[in-house]
């Protein structure tokens, strides 16, 4: 009798589980497929020096992975790029790279003095163009419709500084050290997304200054804050002002803009780095035009900012 009781007793247990099992089972329903967000690459190698400025430019592109849809999966953009200012308008050029016959297209160009964002119909012409490199020529092309890929540019000092670890300049006169302290506007700490992947509570956002050139062109440099805090962007202020030939850096204090250095001139000071101009910059920026200078207008703010 026992044994009976407990068969019956595993049936029904049996029974119950089915009964469950049919309960939790769900039918599984097909879908689209996840969309694939961009995520971007490394930077590229920096391009080769150009002294007038004392600058170089880099590159990222979009492809770490590529997004499955341009259009809803293209890679967020971070840095400000040049754009375009016509009339009371300002015209924002996309970031999309294509190809033409000739080769890779330029993004943003000009031509006939007139300013083209992407790849657009040139003049009389009937199908999209754009300018393209050939050697050290610039050709008009036909420009492919697809996008190949996108980009990001970035503008930094050129290498080559020379380094003083530990040591600062003396005896030379009070006007030739423009000081630039962890309290002046360009000077204090404020959140770059080139220097902190992670914004705090405690840090505002860099304001950003744009600064237009003659054809309407309109540059951002990311590089123009949180100068006593970042001994490259501390560089870069020195690198497009051509009166400035070295630097004194002490991080979370001062970035020191000098336009006399002398080797003779050194003495110890704990927590100072003091950086020399490399000499291809200072001998070309001597000659430099101040008419038409690409940084003039950012170097008054840089100035203006001081202290």
């Amino acid at each position: 009798m026992t044994l009976l009781v407990f068969r019956l007793a595993l049936l029904d247990d049996h029974i119950d589980n089915e009964a469950l099992w049919s309960s939790s089972y769900l039918q599984l329903e097909s879908c689209e497929p996840r969309r694939q967000m961009g995520e971007w690459c490394e930077w590229g190698a920096w391009e080769p020096c150009e002294f007038s400025t004392c600058t170089r430019s880099r590159r990222r592109v979009c492809a770490c992975p590529t997004p499955a849809n341009w259009n809803s999966g293209a890679c967020a953009t971070v840095l400000p790029q040049d754009d375009i200012r016509v009339g009371d308008t300002l015209k924002t050029h996309t970031r999309f790279v294509r190809d033409s016959a000739a080769g890779r297209c330029i993004i943003p160009f000009f031509w006939e003095g007139r300013y083209y964002g992407d790849c657009e119909k040139i003049g009389i012409s009937t199908t999209p163009q754009c300018l393209a490199t050939v050697g050290k020529k610039r050709v008009r092309e036909k420009c492919k419709p697809e996008i190949k890929s996108m980009e990001e540019r970035d503008v930094g000092p050129c290498d080559d500084w020379r380094l003083a670890q530990g040591w600062s300049q003396t005896g030379i006169p009070e006007p030739a050290r423009r000081i630039i302290s962890a309290y002046s506007d360009m000077g204090k700490q404020c959140y770059n997304p080139k220097l902190f992947y992670i914004q705090t509570g405690t840090l505002e956002p860099c304001p950003e200054k744009y600064y237009f050139s003659e054809s309407g062109q309109r540059n951002v440099y990311s590089n123009l804050n949180n100068l006593a805090f970042s001994l490259e962007n501390c560089k870069f202020a020195c690198a497009i002002d051509p009166k400035c030939v070295a630097v004194e850096f002490s991080e979370g204090f001062f970035c020191n803009l000098l336009t006399i250095f002398g080797k003779d001139k050194l003495t110890r000071q704990v927590g100072t780095t003091t950086l020399t101009k490399p000499n291809a910059c200072v001998r070309k920026q001597s000659t430099v035009d101040p008419v038409g200078y690409p940084y003039a207008l950012a170097l008054e703010d840089l100035h203006a900012g001081a202290a």
